[in-house]
């Protein structure tokens, strides 16, 4: 689910809308930044997953994560969003840490994987109020491109061989930090 824009339209949007929007605005501020750091990328990145039979889901809303969370057919929701230390950014607009675990039901006991960078509150948060859930994060800061190739790896893992969505994230991590 890519909560960050996923068109040039939804860039311009969200740059122009300051009072709900920090990463368009405020991170990446240029257009032609936004097309070379993530909506290429991005692009890409669908084209080779939606390929494998992953769903992307773009421009996510609260309400369009909820949903997510509470389909029993979908065990796990991958999150890409910008965290700004307090608030996480959809579609439409900046959410409080309360906002966001409340449209996670009680019952789910999927799987969140959260690429946020350093959403350690939320990640604390979630875990304790959604026991019944597995959440990961990866505490690391890096592009949103370095995110798609990380996560691609995971689903080709996932391709290649019957396994647990977790054992694909761990391999993919165990290569990650072999190559340095």
């Amino acid at each position: 689910m890519m909560a960050l824009p996923g068109s040039t339209a939804e860039f311009q949007r969200q740059s122009e809308d300051r009072q709900n929007h920090d990463y368009a605005p405020n991170l990446v501020k240029f257009e032609a930044v936004f097309r070379v750091d993530l909506w290429e990328p991005f692009k890409a990145f669908c084209e080779e997953v939606r390929g494998l039979g992953v769903d992307v889901v773009c421009e996510t809303s609260l309400s369009t994560f909820a949903q997510a969370t509470s389909d029993q057919a979908r065990p796990v929701v991958i999150l890409f969003a910008h965290w700004t230390g307090s608030l996480l950014e959809f579609s439409d607009g900046l959410k409080t840490i309360d906002q966001v675990i409340d449209a996670v039901p009680g019952a789910f006991d999927g799987l969140i994987d959260l690429c946020v960078c350093h959403p350690e509150p939320l990640t604390r948060l979630l875990i304790r109020r959604r026991p019944r859930m597995v959440v990961k994060d990866l505490s690391v800061e890096a592009t949103p491109s370095y995110w798609f190739k990380f996560y691609a790896r995971v689903f080709h893992y996932l391709k290649e061989q019957p396994q647990s969505f977790v054992r694909a994230h761990e391999r993919a991590r165990a290569e990650q930090l072999s190559r340095g």
